[in-house]
């Protein structure tokens, strides 16, 4: 399995944060199989390649861990930048770090972020095949959230959502047209208001630029399902988490 080598370092578990990892392979402190790498998108085969961090060699964890957390809005699925931390911002590593232990804890990462303000189901692992499963549209892995809106729902505004609608999208610090794939929606409650939205994509913002595309405003937002994996079979409470074990994940994804 071939890694970027910032990917690699930050399974590593021994850099607090992804500045970190690229300040040390800018820095030329970094060497793979003998030699210095300054590019953090060069090509590390994971378990083969032999790499070291000012001498010291360095390896992901052998074991993996899955988290599954009910995420309260107002975290951030991201460990916290300096400029967070002057904003007064809060991340779900936060919520995880009385129970692990430092280097479990910085091997982590998170299975598909939700925004700051949407809540709900969260896997974080170390396990980058299981994340690229989930992750990767092509696997067709579907997500399912429910959103609460401003207004009711149209049947005219359903069909055009599980159609496919062209949303303003943001990637890379570029804007550009995308037109979704399609959805499906379940009426939740009677007035409409609250529906169910299953999609395999997973793009930034996407549910919420969905509605608004139409005029909508989604008022709260919750990822209540992976696959076979949801919220309210794992009883947890906003907030907490539990541990998972990969065979309970792999049934649910099929």
């Amino acid at each position: 399995m071939k890694l970027y080598l910032h990917q690699f370092l930050g399974r590593c578990g021994v850099f607090p944060s992804k500045k970190a990892v690229l300040d040390a392979v800018r820095s030329g402190l970094i060497k793979v199989d003998g030699k210095i790498v300054r590019n953090p998108k060069f090509q590390v085969k994971a378990g083969k390649a032999r790499v070291f961090w000012s001498e010291r060699e360095v390896k992901p964890p052998e074991g993996h861990i899955y988290i599954l957390l009910n995420k309260p809005a107002g975290y951030l699925s991201s460990r916290l930048s300096s400029s967070d931390i002057n904003l007064g911002k809060k991340s779900v590593f936060q919520i995880l770090e009385r129970d692990l232990d430092q280097k479990t804890l910085n091997s982590l990462f998170c299975v598909g972020r939700l925004d700051e303000q949407t809540s709900g189901l969260l896997l974080l692992t170390n396990d980058g095949k299981l994340c690229s499963r989930i992750t990767n549209p092509r696997h067709g892995i579907e997500k399912t959230y429910e959103a609460v809106l401003d207004a009711p729902l149209s049947r005219e505004a359903l069909s055009k959502l599980e159609s496919g609608v062209e949303i303003l999208l943001e990637e890379n610090g570029r804007k550009k047209r995308y037109k979704t794939k399609g959805c499906k929606i379940t009426e939740c409650k009677p007035d409409f208001k609250t529906v169910h939205v299953t999609l395999s994509e997973g793009k930034k913002r996407e549910v919420r630029r969905m509605f608004e595309s139409l005029g909508l405003k989604v008022l709260r937002l919750a990822r209540i399902a992976i696959g076979k994996i949801s919220l309210e079979g794992s009883k947890l409470k906003e907030g907490c988490y539990t541990l998972l074990d990969r065979d309970f994940i792999q049934r649910r994804l099929t």
